[in-house]
């Protein structure tokens, strides 16, 4: 009799301690879920905001006064933009840089994306 309450409780506790691994779990997907729509919200706003001030501020005298010819602007451009072809003439290259995408942020690596998850766990409450 005493033996099967303390089976019962048993499997009680283990029922439980599943559920609250899956809520944990759960949690867990939510936050990194979170975490990547925010993070493509600030990326999608800072690439607008990277596009205008590019569409506004490459013409060939900002060129020049940065880099000083051609030659060394295309040098430049193909260390960032290695895949882009820039033509052989400032038309042809300033064509070219027009759509290229401004350069992104860094992704986060894992180690960081976890550590945010962690954070966020730990302002909601879980001890991890």
């Amino acid at each position: 009799m005493v033996l099967s309450k303390l089976k019962k409780i048993r499997d009680e506790l283990e029922e439980s301690a599943k559920a609250y691994d899956e809520a944990f779990k759960n949690t867990a997907l939510i936050a990194a879920e979170s975490l990547m729509n925010q993070q493509q919200k600030i990326n999608a706003k800072s690439s607008e905001a990277n596009r205008k001030l590019l569409s506004q501020s490459f013409d060939k005298e900002y060129f020049l006064d940065k880099y000083g010819s051609l030659k060394k602007t295309k040098e430049e451009y193909k260390k960032v933009y290695p895949q882009a072809k820039y033509g052989r003439s400032w038309q042809d290259f300033l064509e070219a840089v027009q759509y290229l995408q401004p350069i992104e942020n860094s992704p986060l690596t894992l180690e960081q994306r976890i550590s945010r998850i962690e954070d966020i766990l730990r302002t909601m409450g879980h001890n991890l």
